[in-house]
């Protein structure tokens, strides 16, 4: 005697959600949502895209920063061009960027603590005015640089505000840290920065 296969038995909880998803309101409703989840995730994506091909490598933690790139265009390429006579600690940030503003009283406990062992420097694409009012607000305390063409950032591939970099005397880049970081995190590593021997 053949039988036949029981159909498994379905709660009604799993019933109605069934029954619920096969209605085609709720299935414009789930399409319409992740339509608008990749509307918000899509620019954010791309951004980061460009500018990785904008500096495909970019520089890296261990990579020596060539003085062959450094001229004297901007501040900045004059900058590039100072770094090696002390440690220094380039802090890559927007005015409007809330991350970069919650991060400016570890940077200004850093450039109390290190005054004259390692140089610290804000470096922003922000306007004369914006720096201004961004000062004016957070009293961020260390020498702001503008990088108005992005190029600067583009040589050191940040794509991510804030980004700290640290550089040691040999040029060296020692630590990159994206995001907001905690301040203790940053004061240890400034520490061995700046007890580095001369070279």
């Amino acid at each position: 005697v053949t039988r036949r296969a029981s159909r498994p038995m379905l709660t009604p909880s799993l019933q109605t959600f069934l029954t619920r998803h096969q209605d085609p309101h709720c299935v414009r409703r789930a399409v319409g949502t992740i339509f608008l989840l990749v509307l918000v995730i899509t620019p954010a994506v791309l951004l980061v895209v460009v500018r990785r091909l904008e500096n495909p490598r970019g520089l890296r933690v261990g990579d020596t920063i060539p003085a062959a790139n450094a001229g004297k265009k901007s501040p900045v390429d004059s900058l590039i061009q100072g770094l090696g006579k002390t440690g220094c600690a380039l802090f890559f940030f927007g005015a409007e960027c809330p991350h970069c503003q919650r991060q400016v009283s570890a940077i200004n406990e850093a450039e109390k603590q290190f005054l004259g062992r390692v140089d610290i420097i804000a470096v922003t694409r922000n306007s004369e005015d914006r720096i201004r009012a961004f000062v004016a607000k957070y009293g961020l305390t260390a020498r702001v640089i503008t990088d108005d063409t992005g190029w600067a950032g583009n040589f050191f591939g940040v794509y991510e505000l804030p980004t700290l970099i640290l550089v040691g005397r040999d040029r060296r880049i020692e630590w990159i840290g994206t995001g907001e970081r905690p301040k203790e995190e940053i004061l240890r590593r400034l520490t061995v920065l700046a007890n580095q021997k001369e070279c």
